[in-house]
C-alpha cells in the first residue's frame, strides 16, 4: 500500500494543542520536530562537530609556579628563596593534529550517515503507523456496518422463528454471525487504538489531541525493477555508506597511530626572582 496525501507544510504543535485533522505530511513534520531518537542523534552531530574544532587546536597551555630553597616557616618567602612563574605550550609533531582532525571529520561523516539512517527508519515507521490508522479506521467502519447487518438479520430471524416460519437452527446461525461480527469489530478497534498509540510514540508522546486523520489509501506500487532498487541501495543506503566511511576512519586512525611514534616538544617562558641575603635578582 502507498499513501496519497496533500502537500501540507510542517505544523508546529504546542503542548495541549488539539488537531482536528492530521495528514501524513503533518505527522512527518511533527516527528522531525519531536521524535526523541532524532533529537538525540542531532545532539550527537553537534558533539561530533565540536570534536572537529577541538582536534584542530593545540593542546591547552600550562601556567606554573615554583618556589624552592626557602625556609619552611615562611613557606618559601623568607630571607632566601627562588620563585619562578612559567607558561608552556606543548607542540604535537609528526602530523598528529592533521591526523586527529581527519579522524574527527570521518567520525562526523559517519554520525551524519547514522542520523540519515535513523531518519529514514523513523519516517518509515511514521508512514507505516499512519497507514495502519487509515486501514484500521476503515476496518472499524466496515465492521460497524457488518455488525448492524448481523444485528438486523438476527432480529429478523428471531421473529421468523417465533412465528414458526424458520427452524431454530437459523436463529442459532444468525446469533453466531452476530457474535462473530462483534468480535471482528472489537479487534478492529483494538488494532486502531494500537496504531494510534504507535504513532503518538513516534511523535515523541507530545501533549496533543488528534481528533481525526486525513488521507486516502490506494493500492498502487512504485514501478522499480529489482536491479534498479539494488543499484539505489548500493549507491545511497546510509548504512552501507557509513560502513565505507568506517573503513576510511580506521585507516585514518592507523595514520594517527603512526604519528604517535614521534615525541612532542614543549616550548615555554619562565620568569622569577632569586633572593639571597635580602638582595633580589631577576631570572
Amino acid at each position: 500500500l502507498s499513501l496519497r496525501t496533500d502537500p501540507i507544510p510542517e505544523r508546529n504543535a504546542p503542548a495541549g494543542a488539539v488537531i482536528d485533522s492530521l495528514s501524513l505530511d503533518e505527522a512527518v513534520g511533527l516527528a522531525l520536530r519531536y521524535n526523541p531518537e532524532l533529537k538525540a542523534s542531532e545532539k550527537d552531530i553537534d558533539a561530533a562537530s565540536a570534536r572537529i574544532i577541538q582536534a584542530k587546536l593545540l593542546p591547552n597551555p600550562e601556567l606554573g609556579f615554583e618556589t624552592e630553597d626557602g625556609p619552611a616557616k615562611s613557606l618559601g618567602f623568607g630571607q632566601g628563596y627562588k620563585s619562578i612563574f612559567s607558561l608552556t605550550q606543548p607542540i604535537p609533531l609528526g602530523g598528529k593534529i592533521s591526523a586527529r582532525t581527519g579522524l574527527a571529520e570521518k567520525e562526523h561523516e559517519i554520525i551524519l550517515l547514522n542520523y540519515e539512517q535513523k531518519l529514514r527508519e523513523v519516517l518509515a515507521e511514521v508512514k507505516k503507523a499512519f497507514t495502519n490508522i487509515l486501514i484500521d479506521r476503515e476496518l472499524v467502519r466496515i465492521g460497524d456496518d457488518n455488525l448492524n447487518i448481523a444485528r438486523e438479520l438476527f432480529e429478523a430471524t428471531k421473529s421468523r422463528v417465533a412465528a414458526q416460519a424458520a427452524p431454530e437452527t437459523e436463529q442459532l446461525k444468525s446469533e453466531i454471525a452476530l457474535s462473530g461480527a462483534e468480535i471482528t469489530l472489537n479487534n478492529a478497534r483494538t488494532e486502531l487504538a494500537q496504531a494510534q498509540r504507535q504513532l503518538k510514540t513516534l511523535l515523541g508522546n507530545i501533549d496533543i489531541q488528534i481528533k481525526d486523520y486525513r488521507g486516502v489509501i490506494r493500492d498502487t506500487e512504485p514501478g522499480l525493477a529489482p536491479d534498479k532498487i539494488e543499484g539505489i541501495i548500493l549507491d545511497s543506503y546510509p548504512a552501507l555508506l557509513s560502513a565505507r566511511k568506517s573503513i576510511e576512519a580506521a585507516k585514518t586512525q592507523l595514520q594517527l597511530s603512526y604519528a604517535e611514534r614521534y615525541p612532542d616538544i614543549t616550548i615555554g617562558l619562565s620568569s622569577g626572582k632569586v633572593r639571597e641575603r635580602n638582595e633580589d635578582s631577576n631570572i
